[in-house]
């Protein structure tokens, strides 16, 4: 048995990892501008007025609730009013706007997750009297969110792989962490950042908690996991999907006696039903709807209200190129890139950004492997109900972000992790039951292969930020 070994409170080979990657991150976010750029901010009016510029959308949207207004303070041009169409990017064409706002009834409105801003941003405001610039929010949520993740790992390794051996844990564990593209988010810590970070930190957080309710047969964790995963969808509604993925650690308690049942319904469910209420007034408020958090409205590239999530043809393309589009190369440092080819769009609206296919990552092959092994997994119904809800939120996640938005490195952010973590799981899972050195050596060497070019990737970041800074910097 390895796991009082792996799993004791001072496993240092667990938290040197873990800090390893916590300052990757950190010198990819320094180098990458993060120190040229004021921690803190006194005056908002030197940052975005009267010329706001959507870099600080949330440093805007603190200071829209302090003044108790859900608009933010900015006068739209005539022009802008004028247009039949303001989401047509064509008849925006000479017209003074602000670039990827939403505009509703004539007010320019953050469309970007408000949870951020009541629990991170707004607070330090309140007691600081000052700003905590979007930069270093979105550097420390990230930060949090990496470690956030590699508890849930270990936890998760705990109660599906028990027995794996320390080195191979140690190694997928590696492989999740740079895998998951939480470094490529340090390469440009911005205002788009902060709703990726945030969301994934609560999300990891209330699976968390569901396995500590599992443990300890608790109420509180399982309050905790229900607050923490409806706050997520106030970041991103994106993360609803994850719900699904409470689904295996739930049933369960369906056959409890009624009472137990009601219960745990009744401690589940009631931050979700008071933060769902919280966040569709808010909603109402300002687009009149209590489901639209108003990214249909903003002003970008394209009228998003054009998008469709069903549409086939953007639909398969973007399934290729987020599962298969090769990696790039480039001739100086670090010599791997995202890949420059383009697949031919049929679809109009859709963002097309080089990204890396997940089945690039040797890795992530295993989340398949379950399905060859589901009766040899008979006596592990919460392992084949946690792998298939979460096959099925990696995929109905992809099909939501291919839908609604398209394709871009980042956007993978909001599936990427999972991909990971089921096929490091389900890889750990067949590593420990064969125990088979060979078995073993081709884990930890996927492993690496996975740190190399998530490492090489990430550190990158989106339009080579590092590079284009240091660049700048030294030449």
């Amino acid at each position: 048995m390895h796991q009082n070994a792996l799993f004791r409170r001072k496993n240092r080979g667990f938290y040197l990892l873990l800090g390893v990657f916590l300052l990757c991150m950190t010198v990819v976010f320094l180098l990458s501008g993060g120190y040229g750029n004021n921690a803190f901010y006194a005056d908002p009016g030197r940052l975005f007025y009267p010329e706001p510029d959507n870099r600080d959308a949330y440093m805007m949207q603190t200071d829209a609730l302090l003044k108790g207004q859900l608009h933010l303070d900015i006068t739209p041009s005539k022009e802008l009013l004028a247009l039949e169409n303001p989401y047509d990017p064509h008849q925006r064409e000479g017209v003074e706007y602000v670039w990827d706002f939403a505009f509703y009834k004539g007010q320019y409105y953050s469309y970007f997750g408000v949870v951020p801003v009541v629990l991170l941003l707004l607070p330090i405001r309140l007691i600081t009297g000052q700003f905590l610039s979007t930069y270093w929010a979105a550097f420390f949520l990230g930060l949090a969110a990496a470690a956030a993740l590699a508890f849930l790992y270990r936890k998760l390794v705990f109660r599906f792989a028990p027995n794996a051996s320390k080195k191979t844990v140690l190694c997928t564990l590696a492989a999740l962490l740079f895998g998951s593209n939480l470094l490529f988010l340090c390469a440009r810590s911005w205002f788009y950042e902060i709703p990726y970070q945030s969301g994934l930190l609560l999300v990891f957080l209330s699976l968390i908690a569901l396995l500590k309710a599992k443990e300890s047969g608790k109420n509180t964790p399982l309050f905790f996991a229900g607050l923490t995963a409806a706050l997520a969808v106030g970041c991103r509604p994106v993360y609803l999907l994850c719900f699904l993925l409470h689904l295996p650690f739930l049933f369960p308690y369906l056959k409890q006696p009624k009472r137990t049942v009601f219960m745990k319904i009744a401690v589940y469910g009631a931050p979700i039903l008071t933060v769902g209420m919280l966040l569709g007034i808010y909603n109402l408020l300002r687009f009149d709807s209590f489901t639209q958090f108003g990214a249909v409205y903003q002003l970008t590239v394209s009228d998003i209200r054009e998008n469709r999530i069903f549409d086939l043809p953007k639909q398969a393309e973007g399934f290729l190129r987020y599962l298969l589009q090769p990696i790039g190369l480039r001739e100086e440092f670090p010599f791997l890139a995202l890949s420059e080819l383009e697949f031919t769009s049929a679809a109009n609206g859709m963002y097309s950004h080089p990204v890396v296919g997940l089945l690039q990552y040797p890795v992530v092959w295993g989340l398949f492997f379950p399905i060859f092994l589901w009766k040899a997994e008979k006596n592990a119904p919460l392992w084949k109900g946690f792998w298939a809800a979460g096959l099925l939120t990696l995929f109905a996640t992809l099909a939501l972000v291919i839908g609604t938005a398209g394709i871009m490195e980042r956007y993978t952010l909001d599936f990427q992790w999972l991909a990971m973590l089921l096929g490091l799981l389900s890889l750990l899972r067949i590593s420990e039951r064969e125990k088979k050195p060979a078995i073993e050596y081709l884990l930890i060497l996927c492993s690496g292969v996975t740190v190399l070019f998530g490492l090489c990737i990430g550190s990158m970041g989106e339009f080579s930020r590092m590079l284009v800074h240091l660049n700048a910097l030294f030449l």
